[in-house]
């Protein structure tokens, strides 16, 4: 699905979201590193535990993995929504700056988990975790050769 999302967009919207910008500055990298670190920190605190070994309890090996790939195809969606929302903000509002991509994913990451686990707590993190991804899409230049796996970490992790 993602390869078909960039395809149709390169095509169609002359958006090119696996552009090479190049590397992020130092003090960038280091700002979305601090956000993953806030990101795992907030993790551990809400599910009281980490999230691998939480998810390990009664899996095997082979149904844990498999958890792991989908994790790494839905970032790549989440990366899509991401960049396809930031594209979609500064084209609509301006303002490079502000990580519209982020905000979207926050709106909708945190209310479909307020609504689906009941929790505002859990809503509450979904939606600084989008907000977050977001802003370390920003800091990444925008370039999905740092972004991605920058992203893949606090969500597999987190």
């Amino acid at each position: 699905m993602a390869a078909y999302l960039v395809a149709r967009a390169r095509r169609e919207h002359d958006v090119d979201v696996l552009a090479k910008v190049g590397p992020p500055s130092g003090r960038a990298a280091l700002g979305a590193l601090v956000l993953v670190a806030a990101m795992f920190a907030l993790g551990l605190a809400i599910r009281d535990g980490w999230k691998p070994v939480l998810e390990a309890d009664g899996k095997t090996a082979a149904e844990f993995i498999a958890q792991h790939v989908y994790y790494l195809a839905e970032v790549a969606l989440v990366l899509l929504l991401v960049a396809f929302g930031q594209r979609a903000g500064e084209l609509r509002w301006g303002r490079p700056e502000v990580p519209w991509g982020g905000l979207l994913a926050g709106l909708t990451w945190g209310l479909m988990h307020t609504l689906t686990q009941g929790s505002l707590a859990a809503g509450g993190y979904a939606a600084l975790s989008g907000l977050a991804l977001g802003t370390a899409y920003l800091l990444m230049r925008k370039d999905v050769r740092f972004a991605y796996p920058l992203l893949a970490v606090p969500f597999i992790l987190c």
